[in-house]
């Protein structure tokens, strides 16, 4: 795809990732309290942060739940966008039911807890291709995390 140089590569992944649907109503997070309906939880995929964590403190969603979201829209939406390099699938579950169980014991691990993340593919993370976009660092696999990514929780 070629688009005009004054707009960033941000700017179109930006316009695309908000074409692929509406924002959730934050009144949806603030509501009655009564657990997400089939109609009402696929919109939490479009919640801020913030939103997200709130939910998932108040126990509207489970962070399992909020990360299938997540790997639905994923696989809606990376096939055009490409933004996703290396899905790491299984550990972001679980990590997300490590996250629950943590939850359920009244424990949390910062403000963010429990909400999906992306990690750059520039940043490193042990056993996971860091090519930053070069052809020639295909198959380099880092031997440790960077200081950023080992900063989130994994299942490693």
């Amino acid at each position: 795809m070629v688009w005009p140089p004054e707009v960033s590569r941000r700017q179109v992944l930006e316009g695309a990732l908000a074409s692929c649907g509406p924002r959730l109503w934050p009144a949806l997070l603030r509501g009655s309290g009564a657990e997400p309906s089939a109609s009402t939880a696929p919109r939490l995929e479009f919640a801020s942060a913030l939103e997200a964590a709130e939910a998932i403190r108040r126990r509207r969603i489970s962070s399992v739940e909020l990360t299938r979201l997540v790997l639905e829209r994923i696989d809606r939406c990376n096939p055009s966008l490409n933004a996703i390099v290396n899905l790491l699938r299984g550990e972001a579950l679980a990590v997300a039911r490590a996250a629950d169980e943590l939850l359920a014991r009244g424990g949390a691990r910062g403000r963010f807890h429990g909400v999906p993340i992306t990690v750059k593919e520039s940043f490193e993370i042990r056993g996971v291709p860091a090519t930053v976009g070069l052809e020639e660092l295909r198959g380099r696999l880092p031997a440790q995390d960077a200081p950023s990514s080992s900063a989130t929780p994994t299942s490693r």
